[in-house]
């Protein structure tokens, strides 16, 4: 399943387009399962640092209007990496996430979603979602570099 033939536009700054030179991993909850994103990101942060992007959705469409101004305020003093606010459920709807559990979602170059895993991490979870990102960015350098054939001089 693809993300989406053209760019998700998540706010007036961000947006998650195609092709890209790295993977994407996107991670979504609403705030019942947003506990369980720290050991996920963590984890694939310190096994991938910069080789991938990580991007974060908070489904927060269940947040009265009133609300809003102030949560943005506490997310940007809390979170040390950006994080896309999906107000009406627009990005969130697209992944098809489920709820009160932490999405986590490998996306190729090309803006398909090639695994989806949810609930809280495992070391089982985590040798699955390893293999498909090593498989991911396998592909990438495969298409990046040209193939090297032997001099003949």
């Amino acid at each position: 399943m693809a993300i989406s033939n053209s760019p998700i536009k998540t706010s007036k700054r961000t947006s998650i387009s195609s092709p890209k030179s790295k993977i994407t991993v996107i991670s979504v909850a609403d705030a019942r399962g947003s506990d369980q994103l720290a050991p996920w990101i963590q984890r694939i942060y310190e096994k991938y640092e910069n080789r991938i992007d990580i991007d974060g959705v908070a489904d927060l469409v269940t947040v009265p209007k009133p609300f809003r101004a102030i949560l943005r305020q506490t997310l940007s003093k809390q979170l040390t990496r950006p994080v896309m606010l999906d107000w009406h459920g627009t990005v969130v709807k697209r992944f098809a996430s489920e709820k009160h559990v932490a999405n986590i979602y490998v996306v190729d170059r090309h803006g398909y979603i090639v695994k989806h895993l949810s609930g809280p991490v495992s070391d089982v979870a985590l040798v699955e979602l390893y293999g498909e990102i090593n498989r991911a960015i396998a592909d990438i350098s495969r298409t990046i570099e040209p193939e090297r054939k032997p001099r003949m001089d």
